[in-house]
């Protein structure tokens, strides 16, 4: 499961349920995001193969929004997070 939050506001910006989910799972829905809201300034996440997958570095790139990624051990490692920075 993959929930996409507003850094600031904490609010839920989508819900993605799968068995598993791959790297073009997540440009696919941050596309739709990004459609609706325009694309984040940055995005912070943990080091899953999804969050660090090509399809999403790519997406980075090409959106002009940048990658943080969680240290491994952090507090904030906890559960499967993919928080959006709105604010450029």
């Amino acid at each position: 499961m993959r929930t996409p939050q507003n850094e600031y506001t904490r609010e839920c910006l989508a819900i993605e349920l799968r068995r598993r989910l791959r790297g073009n799972d997540v440009v696919a829905v941050l596309d739709e995001l990004t459609a609706i809201r325009g694309a984040p300034a940055h995005l912070r996440a943990d080091n899953g193969p999804e969050m660090i997958s090509k399809a999403l570095t790519a997406w980075c790139e090409e959106s002009g929004t940048g990658a943080l990624y969680i240290d491994r051990g952090s507090p904030d490692n906890e559960g499967q997070r993919l928080l959006l920075a709105t604010s450029r």
